[in-house]
């Protein structure tokens, strides 16, 4: 049986660990990191690097500092999910980053790994409006977040709060790191 491929293995990986949280040790300890490490140790654990890199890599993220996630997306000019077509169209495995602008600056908020067709997984998903304050899940993007087309992107803003919290979705797929 030919080898999956690499995004196709973190996505199923992703899936499986939100499916199994009782059974699987993997599963409290992407729930108790922040979300952005979660991804990235998710992608180790489909083993899309080594553990020695994944050590080596997690420590440099911020999310004030967009330019520390290049190596899996660029905040500021990788592809944009905007709407729930797009959302559907982004590819399984792919390093999603969910970037907010805060007085002119660019802010990564929040992190999560396609699982396809329009689905994510992640960690600590509330601060984009759906999900759970803390737990690896998987959730449906295309069709729970509040889509803003028009402005590319949609409206953070958690239920039962008023206004607009714009964030927009940049995305690459992972690849061997």
């Amino acid at each position: 049986m030919p080898k999956k491929k690499l995004n196709i293995r973190i996505a199923e990986t992703a899936v499986e660990i939100a499916e199994n949280k009782d059974d699987d040790a993997r599963w409290a300890e992407l729930s108790t990191i922040m979300c952005w490490r979660a991804v990235v140790k998710c992608a180790y654990f489909a083993g899309a690097m080594s553990e020695k890199k994944c050590d080596q890599v997690l420590p440099s993220f911020s999310g004030e500092k967009p330019e520390s996630f290049k190596l899996f997306v660029d905040p500021l000019k990788d592809s944009l999910a905007y709407d729930p077509a797009t959302m559907k169209a982004v590819p399984p495995g792919s390093f999603l980053a969910f970037v907010y602008e805060n007085e002119g600056k660019p802010r990564v908020i929040h992190a999560m790994v396609s699982v396809g067709d329009g689905w994510a997984a992640g960690t600590k998903n509330s601060c984009i409006g759906i999900g759970n304050d803390a737990g690896w899940e998987f959730l449906n993007l295309a069709k729970e977040l509040e889509w803003m087309p028009e402005q590319q992107g949609f409206n953070a803003v958690r239920p039962g709060q008023s206004g607009v919290r714009f964030v927009q979705i940049r995305y690459r797929k992972i690849k061997k790191i």
